[in-house]
């Protein structure tokens, strides 16, 4: 694996914020990687699909093992 650029850790992905945030993302012209928290992932995927972060395109359901 070969890394070009580097790796960041930015704020402002959490729950309350306004899904719009992705638009930005949209426009980048590399690859990038995201990673976090599913809680987000619903809207950022449906903004992707159908270019509307409020269209539930599709739902991520989360699970817990007890042990």
């Amino acid at each position: 694996m070969h890394m070009i650029g580097s790796i960041k850790n930015v704020d402002g992905l959490n729950p309350s914020v306004d899904p719009r945030i992705f638009e930005r993302l949209l426009e980048l012209d590399h690859d990038l990687m995201i990673t976090g928290r599913l809680l987000r992932s619903n809207s950022f995927v449906s903004l992707l699909v159908t270019g509307d972060p409020y269209v539930r395109a599709v739902e991520f359901r989360t699970y817990n093992v007890e042990t």
